[in-house]
């Protein structure tokens, strides 16, 4: 999805044990993917200061994997020493949503193998200010997804859909009415 909606060519950061899927290998090595492993962590660490020195824009999902539940998980802090040391680069949030129940998701237990709920979804990618490396923090950037998280709920169509409030008596309250507390 971010590379459907970014203007700029990118290269994702991936989990090298996905190479070993032979189905996808061609589509990694065509969209320049940089592999990272928990045992060669520092050469994924090289590979993309180097590419964001060179002005490359690089995705990487700070998480550092799918979720399991649909909802953020804990930010890891690999992604700060990558920009930091990228040079004077920022750091983008962007958040997808939408995408939970279909093979892209975690959802029933694994990911890619499992038949999708639907085929159609309604996916958005939705994108915050950047952010320079510096004050990327694991905190601000939680912040910002969180917020970019909130947008995408609320711009939903089954959210901008809802039926409207009544009383008990029956009688429809006005959207001001709705939102005030009693």
């Amino acid at each position: 999805m971010i590379g459907a909606t970014c203007e700029r060519k990118v290269r994702f950061v991936i989990l090298e044990s996905l190479y070993e899927i032979k189905a996808i290998q061609w589509a990694l090595q065509v969209f320049g993917t940089v592999p990272i492993s928990p045992v060669r962590a520092k050469d994924a660490i090289r590979t993309v200061a180097d590419s964001l020195k060179a002005e490359q824009a690089v995705v990487l999902f700070p998480e550092g994997q799918l979720t399991r539940n649909g909802y953020l998980n804990q930010i890891n802090k690999g992604y700060e020493l990558m920009a930091r040391m990228g040079g004077d680069v920022k750091v983008q949030p962007v958040w997808i949503d939408g995408l939970w129940g279909s093979v892209f998701s975690f959802d029933q237990g694994r990911f890619f193998t499992k038949r999708p709920r639907t085929f159609r979804y309604a996916v958005s990618t939705w994108y915050g200010h950047p952010i320079p490396a510096k004050e990327a923090t694991v905190e601000r950037m939680r912040q910002e997804l969180l917020a970019l998280a909130a947008e995408a709920f609320a711009a939903r169509a089954a959210v901008q859909k809802r039926p409207g409030y009544t009383t008990a008596e029956g009688r429809k309250l006005t959207e001001t009415e709705a939102a005030s507390p009693s």
